[in-house]
């Protein structure tokens, strides 16, 4: 696999180049950006940091304020909003430190959006953070981390608040599907708690993660929030239409941006294959690329001695591929793009008498990779990647109009955070 960009390999299951920084993504067949960083399921990283400095500079003690859409940022206060554990008891917890439309934020919630931004920032915060000094101890740039991550707290709960709202409007099957992933997450959670001798029930994983005030009573309607926002966001994306004259004239717009990422219009469908990647344990030995060679070729003789099926293929890839980025999902890669992948594979999966069903062993710098081809998708990278950014583009247009129509109160002065055992600070 290479870097999109940049054209750097990267090693099997990485995305992240090395060499310039960027994110590898492959289109999607639907489109589910959001426009801001919510997930209750997964920490999500976030791909640039630049996002949380640019800071606007409004008057902090103002009210009322019509909420402007993303990054509409507001200079949180120069102070500190640090309290002991202590200090944090049940009545400062459930004091109420803002409000969007009569919805009310606690200081018990605002932790769990202010340690979710934290930890969804933790690897870019690493570097950056000395873990030994509480983060209102330390700056970036005119700012302390505090108040940074603060400002993208209050950030994602206006807008998970108003979104949210708007999925409550539409009832139904939204609100169906939020309560399965609501109770599939509280069911995650206790499993993690019965499988780590740490602790013994929900609400001390909680407050180890979050602070004292946490309870699973808070959290579950931080959880509800945040899992309806993303699912309006996504009912917006999937409620686009578009023509194919759409797609070839956003791209056509863009095409300088597409160009310079690599990605140009071609004929060529983008495929789906399997693979099983076998690994030399010295890729400098030749007797240790001969022992992979061979093992490749024993799980293909294997295959083709039981049912060779695709399905048969996908369990020996869970049980034998090396590929930490594929094998739990049965060596799968979907709509492979051309130059994607490292010459070798590239070349097979697009060779042109390739069928479905075919397989082969192909040799690459990171082993030797038993390969299975799905199927040529009728897919194009170039359309596929312009009709991503296009639904995602009109979606955020949409999002930012439904913002609008919200207002927000916010009282710093009332605002308390704890020091998360968590981060050591």
């Amino acid at each position: 696999m290479k870097c999109k960009y940049c054209h750097t390999p990267l090693d099997w299951g990485e995305t992240i180049c090395p060499e310039c920084g960027r994110e590898n993504k492959r289109p999607k067949k639907k489109s589910s950006g959001v426009i801001w960083v919510i997930c209750i399921l997964v920490l999500v990283v976030v791909a640039a940091l630049a996002a949380l400095v640019v800071l606007k500079t409004r008057d902090a003690n103002s009210s009322a304020n019509q909420f402007e859409g993303l990054y509409s940022e507001f200079t949180v206060p120069d102070r500190n909003y640090t309290v002991t554990d202590e200090e944090m008891d049940a009545q400062l917890g459930n004091t109420v430190v803002a409000q969007c439309n009569g919805m009310p934020l606690d200081n018990a919630t605002l932790s769990y959006y202010y340690w979710h931004a934290y930890y969804s920032y933790s690897v870019y915060l690493a570097g950056a953070i000395d873990t030994s000094k509480g983060l209102d101890e330390q700056s970036y740039g005119d700012y302390t981390w505090q108040q940074l991550l603060l400002d993208q707290a209050l950030i994602t709960w206006e807008e998970c608040q108003a979104l949210a709202a708007e999925a409550e409007k539409l009832g139904g099957e939204i609100l169906d599907t939020c309560q399965e992933y609501l109770d599939q997450t509280l069911q995650n959670i206790q499993e993690n708690v019965d499988e780590n001798d740490q602790f013994e029930t929900i609400d001390e994983y909680l407050k180890y993660y979050y602070g004292p005030a946490a309870t699973v009573e808070n959290y579950t309607e931080y959880a509800r929030t945040s899992q309806l926002a993303n699912l309006y966001a996504q009912h917006v994306a999937d409620n686009i239409s578009y023509t194919d004259a759409d797609i070839d004239g956003y791209f056509n717009e863009h095409l300088s941006d597409y160009l310079s990422q690599g990605i140009e219009k071609s004929d060529v469908s983008n495929v789906t294959v399997r693979h099983i990647l076998i690994q030399p344990e010295d890729t400098e030995d030749d007797a240790s690329w001969e022992e992979a060679r061979k093992k490749a070729e024993d799980i293909l003789a294997q295959w083709e001695a039981g049912e060779a099926t695709e399905d048969s293929f996908a369990q020996l890839a869970e049980e034998y591929s090396e590929d930490p980025g594929s094998a739990a999902n049965g060596g799968l890669y979907e709509e492979v793009a051309p130059d994607e992948m490292v010459e070798a594979f590239d070349e097979w999966c697009f060779d042109a008498s390739r069928e479905s069903g075919d397989t082969g062993i192909v040799e690459t710098p990171y082993g030797y990779h038993v390969m299975y081809f799905v199927e040529t998708t009728g897919n194009y990278n170039w359309f596929e990647t312009a009709k991503s950014d296009y639904i995602a583009e009109k979606q955020n247009d949409q999002l930012l109009e439904v913002l609008q129509q919200y207002q927000y109160e916010l009282d710093f002065n009332k605002m308390a955070l704890i020091t998360s055992p968590i981060y050591g600070g």
